[in-house]
């Protein structure tokens, strides 16, 4: 089993997101969002954070 050091996954994922904001990364907001079909065919694709908090992830995608 194992154990992660925080006990609320969101303090762990905003103790993270603040050391990739402080990063050399030029799109530190990037994030891959997969889902999965009825059928069980992935499919994935980029986004970007654009704000988190403890009700959930907001995201958007680049139209470029």
């Amino acid at each position: 089993m194992m154990f992660l050091p925080e006990k609320d996954p969101f303090d762990l994922f905003s103790k993270w997101y603040k050391v990739v904001l402080n990063s050399p990364y030029k799109q530190p907001t990037a994030m891959i969002l997969a889902t999965c079909s009825k059928d069980c065919t992935p499919s994935a694709r980029v986004v970007l954070l654009k704000e988190y908090s403890e009700e959930g992830f907001m995201f958007f995608t680049n139209c470029k």
